[in-house]
């Protein structure tokens, strides 16, 4: 389901998933899925996690409540990505007002942005116990649109309304410009946050294809793609991570990143600044 709350300007996004297992047509007519839509976007109306900073960095404190060895497996493999490769850190939660949760439910769903009500929630069934699938709702949680959503979609893929499931036709509906921010990139099959081409099909057939009914090609739902990346990073206004000498590996020692600006300001990465 997915509805608006206007005092906190965020959005639920429910669905059930299947397994990431190669798909057959009885599996897409036996679940919902949620794992990559058609054009992605930030939300311009959503609150940012831009609250706690430590050095360069903004943290997210979380918890993990009632999940298996296995989940809370997924979940940090799903957060080191993200901090391998922006400037976002999920932190444990001591006693932050404002935080994420992890908890077990019957569908795979999450909250659009911050909540400043009540802590987000990211609900995690036995069928979402995937890194990309975790990856794709803390997406939504810190901000992201599905990719399927976009306004300029129809440049790119068609949705074929005859094949989704009854009532669920609301999954692949379109956001206006006002809504979401693109960050400067084009449309994104790679992305975390697009569809699979058979995303709520009521029969086994696809219910989004490449504009001229063909096959979508580059879709996947394991990682991050660049331009996931490249969105998380202007949201968030991330600084590369990087060295601006190339003694940094001899000048960077603990006690020289302590003492003198200099050599932090010039060994960013090997002083663990960013």
């Amino acid at each position: 389901m997915e509805y608006c709350n206007k005092r906190n300007m965020t959005i639920r996004i429910t669905v059930m998933l299947t397994l990431l297992l190669p798909h057959t047509p009885s599996s897409a007519s036996s679940y919902f899925h949620i794992t990559k839509p058609a054009l992605r976007g930030g939300s311009k109306s959503s609150r940012r996690w831009m609250n706690v900073r430590n050095g360069e960095h903004w943290e997210i404190p979380y918890v993990v409540e009632d999940l298996g060895p296995d989940s809370s497996t997924r979940i940090r493999e799903a957060m080191q990505e993200i901090h391998d490769n922006t400037c976002m850190r999920f932190v444990p939660r001591i006693l932050q007002q404002y935080y994420v949760r992890f908890v077990r439910g019957s569908e795979c769903s999450s909250q659009l942005g911050m909540r400043t009500d009540e802590p987000n929630t990211i609900t995690l069934s036995t069928h979402c116990e995937t890194k990309g699938i975790i990856l794709h709702e803390i997406m939504h949680t810190i901000g992201f649109h599905h990719e399927h959503s976009r306004p300029d979609r129809v440049r790119y893929v068609r949705i074929v309304e005859e094949n989704i499931i009854q009532g669920q036709a609301y999954n692949f509906k379109v956001l206006p410009w006002n809504e979401v921010i693109n960050y400067g990139t084009g449309y994104d099959i790679a992305s975390i946050m697009h569809y699979p081409e058979w995303a709520f099909s009521r029969n086994g057939q696809n219910t989004i294809t490449a504009v001229n009914g063909g096959e979508l090609l580059g879709l996947q739902q394991d990682s991050l793609s660049k331009t996931d990346i490249l969105q998380i990073n202007k949201m968030y206004r991330c600084r590369k991570c990087e060295d601006k000498s190339n003694n940094c590996n001899k000048s960077a020692t603990t006690h020289r990143c302590k003492r003198q600006f200099k050599v932090r300001k010039a060994c960013r990465k090997s002083c663990g600044i960013c």
